[in-house]
């Protein structure tokens, strides 16, 4: 192992993504001071995640055994999410304010994640879940799905896909679902892996797929097209869809554990008339468990795998010459390899550090010989990640459990939740970290919050009055974003200027070598139109 291949615990910043206003300052006093420079500099170290909303069950909850995102359902331009309880999944409404743990109502349904999708293409989602029926041999899973019109979901009426009335009745204990837009019609496709399948009294023990078309005559009785596999299934079943290559279409790939030998990840590639033709897989590789994301920006998925016996996490990033059609995935075809003793969990963070939604944060989970549990998260880039963490979280919870958020808290920055059905007695947690700069709100702080068309908390600046610091940040789903800063006294003479990278979020100015006195900070957007000004006191 090389060592440039170790993650270390340092630099970057203090927040999770910061761009700093560094002021270099020449004190005289028989002569003019020349203005500040202003420029990006690299962080200093990583920024703790902030936990922003938890609830935690009773014994025997199993309170977080599934989470997940929702879209908007009331109206407020804030995204929902859902964690699930004993009696089914509580949505929760997103907001502005500090997130309630009362839910907006109730699903009776279960399953790892909530299944949401525009499913009859009119712009609302439904949202919905698994649950059981039948004892024993006769068992079988049913999906049932709730449509949102408006600013509500109609949970009197659920669609359901109940195996035992299809053309060919069946029984199904299913492993994933996932909703994706795969013929690019605007209505989201149904996918269903089902872990097995019995029929007529035999149990089909080849993996096989489901997939409902969406669209104004979408429905769950029977599926569209069922894809078959060949070999024995032992369990380990996982849908991953995108853009698995640098086409139009959208791909599936399912990572499938066999009876008779090594897991195993086969790929259907999208084309014109997909996934209405396809058939058999177009390639499969050996390989086991895996995180897909997109960490270099190019709009195709990367895969990020453990190795556990040698504590490392490979990454394996789609951009350069490699191409997924004839990829092996082996070892020695990784392009970036993480080093951390007992540190193995490959999570997807989305795009905590990104307002741009450019590029993915790669989570990496785990425990040494001495600390407690913690993740570390890289921001993505044109390169993928490097080496040096930018997040860090180290409560010491333990989660099987994590998936990225839309903005649940308004601020225009995605977030990431996590979940665990074992802790405590199986009471079980569930958690929301946000992302985008850390804002003080507290009384001591000093927050001032700069309005930009129309947006009250557009901009935030702090302390103020300053006295060797002043933090800038901005929300991450502004218009035009802040880019260019200027301060000038009040002779109106340029103290300091930079300019910064808008997706950071946040900047930093030195004001520390200024005199006392009152500056008017300027703000400008990439197109150097002035979003705001706003008086800084130096104290």
């Amino acid at each position: 192992m090389n060592d440039s291949d170790h993650f270390a615990p340092q630099r970057r910043p203090h927040h999770i993504v910061q761009a700093a206003i560094l002021a270099t300052v020449l004190v005289s006093t028989m002569h003019a001071q020349p203005p500040d420079t202003i420029i990006a500099r690299t962080n200093p170290g990583p920024a703790q995640l902030r936990q922003v909303w938890a609830v935690y069950g009773n014994e025997s909850d199993y309170l977080g055994q599934g989470i997940g995102g929702i879209p908007d359902i009331n109206g407020d331009g804030i995204n929902e999410f859902a964690v699930k309880f004993p009696d089914g999944y509580h949505v929760f409404y997103g907001s502005k304010e500090p997130l309630s743990k009362t839910p907006a109502m109730v699903l009776p349904v279960g399953g790892s994640h909530p299944i949401t999708g525009d499913f009859w293409g009119t712009g609302h989602a439904a949202v919905g879940g698994l649950r059981g029926s039948g004892q024993g041999t006769e068992y079988t899973n049913l999906i049932y799905l709730y449509r949102s019109e408006g600013s509500s979901i109609d949970t009197v009426h659920p669609v359901i896909m109940d195996p035992r009335t299809m053309t060919t009745p069946a029984l199904t204990s299913i492993s994933d679902v996932v909703a994706a837009d795969l013929d690019g019609d605007g209505a989201d496709e149904l996918i269903v892996l089902p872990g097995g399948v019995r029929r007529n009294g035999s149990l089909n023990a080849f993996a096989e797929i489901w997939i409902y078309r969406g669209g104004t005559n979408f429905q769950l009785d029977s599926p569209t097209v069922i894809l078959h596999d060949n070999e024995s299934v032992s369990g380990g079943l996982g849908i991953y869809v995108g853009h698995w290559d640098s086409d139009q279409y959208m791909d599936v790939a399912v990572s499938i554990g066999y009876r008779d030998g090594p897991d195993k990840l086969k790929f259907w590639f999208g084309n014109a008339g997909s996934p209405w033709n396809w058939t058999t897989p177009e390639h499969e590789v050996q390989f086991g468990g895996l995180v897909a994301l997109d960490c270099d920006g190019d709009g195709v998925l990367d895969i990020a795998a453990p190795d556990t016996p040698n504590n490392t996490t490979y990454l394996y990033l789609s951009g350069g010459s490699k191409s997924i059609h004839t990829r092996t995935l082996a070892i020695d075809d990784a392009d970036v390899k993480f080093y951390r003793k007992g540190f193995t969990v490959p999570m997807r963070m989305g795009y905590l550090g990104d307002s741009l939604k450019r590029y993915e944060m790669l989570g990496i989970g785990g425990a040494d010989d001495v600390g407690p549990t913690t993740v570390f998260g890289f921001n993505g880039g044109p390169s993928g990640p490097d080496h040096l963490y930018d997040v860090y979280e180290a409560s010491g919870e333990v989660f099987s459990l994590r998936t990225p958020l839309a903005d649940v808290t308004g601020d225009g920055w995605n977030d990431w939740m996590i979940g665990y059905s074992e802790r405590g007695f199986h009471a079980g947690f569930a958690a929301i970290y946000a992302g985008g700069p850390y804002i003080p709100r507290d009384s001591t702080s000093g927050v001032e919050d700069v309005a930009v068309a129309g947006v009250r908390t557009a901009i935030s600046v702090w302390p103020n009055p300053a006295r060797d610091e002043l933090h800038i940040a901005w929300r991450g789903d502004l218009h035009r974003m802040p880019t260019r800063f200027t301060a000038h006294d009040m002779l109106g003479r340029l103290v300091a200027e930079g300019r910064v990278e808008p997706w950071r979020g946040e900047a930093l100015w030195n004001c520390s070598g200024r005199p006392a006195g009152v500056y008017i900070l300027s703000i400008y957007s990439d197109d150097n139109s002035l979003l705001a000004t706003t008086r800084i006191i130096k104290q």
